[in-house]
């Protein structure tokens, strides 16, 4: 968005997204002390899966000329979504897996990791062919819609749709009425791909309401687990 819409380059674009970076670690750190003190993982479960729909669906309020303050809020309620998720996430993996199974701790850590991991790496990819096909076809329909005289027309011939959307600096040296009317549908196409957030937040919020009800037991607790097991091992 940052890159296609504002000709941002690669640093500018990290810099346009630390609001979610910094407010992605706040929200872990804040949820860290949280389970600390409550021992529940489900209420920031739930709450991050209602943050999560919420925040992707306000990105389809972004256009070509939303204002800074606009898209840094926006970036902070996704980005304290993610955060509340981080641990929460994998500790009701571990709180809901059978503690009969030697190992279950371990194996469903790494398996925790490697679906978020391949999960991720699908989504990308995902987004990426959504924009790339939808935006050729909407920057395909503009060409044909525009009358053969006008400049805007003119303009636009010497470049095809997928030269124009795989090189957004090429859409930075038209003039100034062209490059809003190609830019739009470069939104259109990111849109579809907010959509696709949208969806993800969706799923995110039902398997939310589907996390363990079970509570971090306290130290006290698995301590005394821990003498009780000991006195049965010595009276066998």
């Amino acid at each position: 968005y940052f890159q296609v819409i504002f000709n941002a380059g690669s640093l500018q674009s990290g810099i346009d997204l630390l609001p979610m970076v910094i407010s992605v670690t706040l929200a872990s750190l804040a949820n860290s002390f949280f389970i600390d003190f409550t021992k529940n993982v489900k209420l920031t479960m739930l709450l991050s899966g209602v943050l999560s729909p919420l925040g992707t669906g306000l990105f389809l309020l972004l256009d070509q000329n939303s204002p800074l303050g606009m898209r840094i809020g926006l970036l902070i309620l996704s980005g304290i979504s993610i955060g509340l998720q981080f641990q929460s996430s994998l500790l009701s993996a571990q709180l809901a897996v059978s503690k009969d199974i030697p190992g279950a701790t371990i194996l469903v850590t790494v398996f925790s990791d490697f679906l978020k991991n391949f999960a991720s790496t699908i989504a990308v990819t995902i987004a990426q062919l959504l924009y790339q096909t939808t935006g050729q076809n909407y920057v395909k329909q503009l060409i044909n819609s525009l009358s053969k005289d006008s400049q805007e027309y003119k303009d636009l011939q010497p470049y095809s749709a997928s030269q124009l959307i795989s090189n957004p600096e090429l859409v930075q040296k038209l003039p100034e009425n062209t490059k809003s009317l190609v830019l739009e549908q470069f939104m259109k196409g990111l849109k579809n791909v907010f959509y696709l957030g949208l969806g993800l937040g969706i799923l995110c919020f039902i398997t939310a309401l589907f996390t363990t009800n079970k509570k971090i037991p306290k130290a006290a607790d698995i301590k005394r687990k821990d003498d009780t097991d000991e006195e049965k091992q010595k009276s066998n």
